[in-house]
């Protein structure tokens, strides 16, 4: 069990992230919900540029703080929370 992957899943939860309609668990094993919506994050993210990869590295670890800080929104005129509740 990994606090990254711990703290991630809870702020891929908190930001609205699902698959399949169900929600992230936060039991800290990057399973293949947990990667499937780090690489819908990577991929949605567009405050820096991540690799696309499903991998819960320094950098997405990071965006996923800032993410969080600011609520999902990325712009003026588009959410996270948008994005995510297309999975």
């Amino acid at each position: 069990m990994s606090t990254i992957v711990s703290e991630s899943q809870q702020a891929l939860q908190d930001l609205g992230f699902t698959v399949n309609g169900r929600p992230i668990l936060v039991d800290g094993i990057a399973g293949k919900r947990t990667t499937q919506a780090v690489r819908w994050f990577q991929t949605a993210w567009v405050k820096t540029e991540l690799k696309v990869d499903g991998i819960i590295g320094g950098l997405t670890s990071a965006a996923l703080k800032e993410a969080r800080l600011v609520g999902g929104q990325l712009t003026a005129n588009f959410s996270l929370r948008e994005f995510a509740s297309k999975g």
